[in-house]
């Protein structure tokens, strides 16, 4: 619940901040979704194109792109440590599920076209023990080069 009102307060934000027309972009694509809503097909690849239009990742520069949520996802992992080291469970378990969401986010550009099989196989294998180990591993091997 929480989550939907944060996603419409910042459409919202979008909208009231003058992005005409970004606003009249997105609202031909939903008018258009709603113009073929017996056509499921149809409507995903709408779909597909509206987050396209709106996400700031997604960018022409697809190795750009997959650097900046490669690093967004590295970044909420050293998060979801160092709130764990501090005992706060809470902070934890949201930045584990930020760091989950920009790992699928770069899993599904890579898989574009693809069965969800593959993407859904890598969900299950993004834990916080996996991610933990991953981490500390990396840091180390970095620290070790210092």
């Amino acid at each position: 619940m929480i989550k939907m009102i944060l996603l419409i307060f910042s459409f919202m934000l979008v909208l009231l901040c003058g992005c005409a027309d970004k606003k009249k972009s997105v609202n031909r694509l939903y008018d258009q979704y709603l113009e073929n809503y017996q056509n499921l097909s149809k409507q995903k690849e709408l779909m597909l194109k509206t987050v396209s239009f709106i996400d700031p990742l997604e960018k022409e520069n697809k190795k750009e792109a997959y650097y900046d949520s490669a690093c967004l996802m590295i970044t909420y992992l050293r998060l979801f440590i160092i709130a764990e080291k501090e005992g706060d469970i809470q902070g934890s378990e949201i930045y584990f599920q930020k760091a989950r969401y920009w790992f699928i986010v770069n899993r599904e550009r890579e898989n574009l076209g693809k069965s969800n099989d593959l993407l859904y196989d890598n969900y299950l294998k993004f834990t916080p023990e996996s991610r933990r180990k991953f981490i500390m591993g990396l840091d180390e091997a970095n620290l070790r080069k210092r």
